[in-house]
Formats: structure tokens, C-alpha cells, sequence
């Protein structure tokens, strides 16, 4: 999960010299996750105004090499429900008692009474993992690509909208994993190339999991300023949705 903490991070610390920190993430909508990721939903969801705050949090805790633990976060969501969520989330995680693909939704009426105190455990790697633990496999393990449900949704949820879609993952090591990560997003960019009312941005810093969180955290803010480019682009789209031009 460090790689969308720390782009998100600089997102909103880029963005707060143009518009300031209340503004950054009032403007999401939707969020569409996997696995550990989801936590980021949730929290996004569950108050926007102080999601960057959580961001610095987050990104304290693994500065200082501590591990996202069930007990770091279980404060932050108390007697919440799906229902109480400011933002649209889906979710999606591996249930290995089935060994299939779940998801939980904001959208549906039979999900929406569900407690996130008793959701965001089955989205964490236990701390004592031997490996061979099904219930710790995460939702990427298994699916390819959750924009193509987040373009869905958007279209449904507000089709008469302008889309601003944003997919922050990480360059994979294995080959056989990255093109045929990058095939699908290849195929939305595609898929979307017509639609004038949609804007995609794909941020795909690298990522070392061998390397510290502040080995990574210079890296990917390096990519990132080199695709200032699309970023300023996402900017200014930021700015209209927010409400304000500068």
C-alpha cells in the first residue's frame, strides 16, 4: 500500500500550493480498491476533509518501519457503516475460505448496514503470515484491473457527468504480470479515447519492496515530477471539480 500513500501524498501536497488541503480530496467521488488498498478507501470515504491527514499518518507509520496493523487503524473506524460514508466505495478482496474474488459496495442495499470495524481486517496480511494462509492472498492476486469496474460504475452513477479517472498502481518486477497489467490499462485508454467526457491518468511509479520507504518514496516522486505533464494536466481537472480556478 506505500506506493498510493506516497503518490497520493504528492498529489496532495502539490495540489494544496493551488488550492489548499480542504479542497484536495472533496472532489472524489468513487473509489474503486483492492486488498490493503481498500483501507484507503474506507478512509477517504469516511471523511474527506481529514483523509490528508490519515495520508501523513500512514505515511509516518512506515517511515518509521512500522507495518500496517489491524490495531493502527481500528480506531479510525469505531461504530462506522457503509451506510454513514460520505463516498461511493467498492471493494474488492480474496476470501480464501472460498477461494474466490468478494466484493463489498456502497451500492448495495443488502451491504450498506456492514460495519467497517468488521470489514477493513479481512484487507490486511496477518502480522504472522506463513505464507500459506488463504485468507491473506489479496484481491490483485486475482484480479487484473479495478478501473474497468471504477469506468463502469462512474458511467451508471453519474452518466451525464464528465469523468476524471485516476489509476495509481506500481511497475511489477515479474513480466508476465506488468504487460498483462498494462494491456488492460492499454485497452480502457483505448476504450475511452472517444469519450469526451472522460480523462484518464495512469500513475505507475516504480516500486521496490526490498528497498525502504524512503528508497521508494524518492523514487516515485521522482517519476512523478517527470510526468509533470500529465500531473499539471490532472491539476487543473482537480481545480473544476473542486469548485475553484485559478
Amino acid at each position: 500500500m506505500e506506493t498510493p500513500v506516497i503518490s497520493l501524498n504528492y498529489i496532495r501536497e502539490k495540489f494544496n500550493c493551488l488550492v489548499g488541503d480542504r479542497f484536495s480530496f472533496e472532489w472524489v467521488d468513487l473509489t474503486v480498491s483492492y486488498g490493503e488498498s481498500n483501507i484507503l478507501s474506507l478512509l477517504l470515504a469516511k471523511s474527506p476533509s481529514s483523509f490528508h491527514a490519515n495520508l501523513i499518518d500512514l505515511s509516518d507509520s512506515f517511515l518509521m518501519d512500522q507495518k500496517l496493523s489491524i490495531g493502527s487503524v481500528k480506531s479510525k473506524f469505531s461504530e462506522v457503516t457503509l451506510r454513514d460514508l460520505q463516498k461511493h466505495v467498492l471493494l474488492n478482496y480474496h476470501d480464501g475460505k472460498n477461494g474466490e474474488l468478494n466484493s463489498i459496495s456502497t451500492m448495495s442495499p443488502y451491504q450498506e448496514g456492514k460495519r467497517l470495524q468488521d470489514l477493513y481486517s479481512q484487507f490486511i496480511r496477518p502480522e504472522k503470515d506463513d505464507g500459506n494462509n488463504r485468507d491473506s492472498l489479496e484481491g490483485y492476486s486475482f484480479y487484473v484491473n479495478p478501473i474497468q469496474q471504477a469506468v463502469n460504475l462512474a458511467h451508471c452513477l453519474y452518466p451525464e457527468d464528465s469523468l476524471v479517472i485516476i489509476s495509481i498502481g506500481s511497475q511489477m518486477k515479474q513480466l508476465s504480470s506488468k504487460i498483462t497489467t498494462e494491456l488492460e490499462h492499454l485497452k480502457i485508454r483505448e476504450q475511452l479515447r472517444g469519450d469526451k467526457k472522460a480523462h484518464y491518468f495512469r500513475l505507475s511509479p516504480p516500486y521496490e519492496p526490498d528497498q525502504s520507504f524512503v528508497e521508494n518514496k524518492v523514487g516515485i516522486e521522482t517519476f512523478l515530477d517527470k510526468e509533470l505533464h500529465s500531473v499539471d494536466r490532472l491539476f487543473r481537472l482537480m481545480e473544476i471539480r473542486a469548485g475553484r480556478l485559478l
